[in-house]
């Protein structure tokens, strides 16, 4: 949450360094637009563990839950058009594609190492807003879908060392989708150059990992692990008017 505070406070920092004194009028905008954007995420995995590994009576295999949260950092491009209408109102279309995955490695008490990567994000963004007077700001809503890949990756060692046991490795990767809800501000610094604050939230679907291995068919079916995930998103937005 500190990451995501700090990328905040620069923000409005550049905000507020472009703001002044002139106006600009921008009801006549339109077109597409080229940016580049620096993404403060902060996502949360719940997962939710069906097995018993080792067919014992212990009822701490059944059941399991824990979550896993990720503070990440990801630069961006974007692609988009946008123009106004009716005066002031302005709506948008823009494709997002992060560049850098987000990823997180935990341990737990069954001697494995696990990690967790949400890779390949591509965003579709619909906005609607409003542009005002005050420093050529334009507040907006937005909404959209988000495509990305989670990957669950394991290693199990008894020993601890995670080198020794190649084979014994469960790499799943889902596809997943995600719904998109949030706001947004952008200034014109000039007709063609904008700057913006954008905060994002996304519901991702669940997703489950069938856990069997060929390296462990002697123990049965390993189960199912059922992850969960939702993603906050602060971004600043650079954009370029073509």
């Amino acid at each position: 949450m500190k990451l995501i505070h700090c990328i905040f406070t620069i923000g409005l920092a550049c905000l507020s360094a472009n703001a002044s004194a002139f106006s600009l009028d921008l009801t006549s905008l339109k077109g597409g637009y080229v940016g580049l954007n620096l993404n403060a995420n902060y996502a949360t995995m719940r997962n939710k563990y069906y097995f018993d590994p080792f067919e014992v009576d212990n009822t701490d295999f059944y059941d399991r839950q824990h979550d896993v949260s990720v503070n990440s950092v990801t630069p961006g491009v974007i692609f988009g058009y946008g123009q106004h209408f009716n005066g002031n109102y302005y709506a948008g279309l823009e494709a997002d594609i992060s560049i850098n995955p987000i990823r997180r490695a935990t341990s737990d008490e069954v001697s494995s190492k696990t990690v967790f990567k949400l890779d390949k994000i591509i965003s579709l963004i619909g906005k609607l807003g409003y542009t005002t007077n005050y420093y050529n700001l334009t507040p907006y809503g937005l909404i959209g879908l988000q495509y990305t890949q989670l990957t669950r990756n394991t290693v199990f060692s008894p020993t601890g060392d995670y080198q020794l046991i190649d084979l014994a490795t469960l790499n799943k990767t889902n596809p997943i989708y995600g719904k998109i809800i949030g706001i947004g501000v952008e200034q014109a610094y000039s007709e063609l150059i904008h700057f913006g604050l954008e905060y994002q939230h996304i519901f991702y679907n669940a997703s489950e990992f069938d856990l069997k291995h060929r390296v462990f068919d002697f123990l049965g079916d390993l189960g199912t692990n059922k992850i969960s995930t939702s993603q906050d998103t602060i971004s600043f937005r650079v954009l370029f008017y073509l």
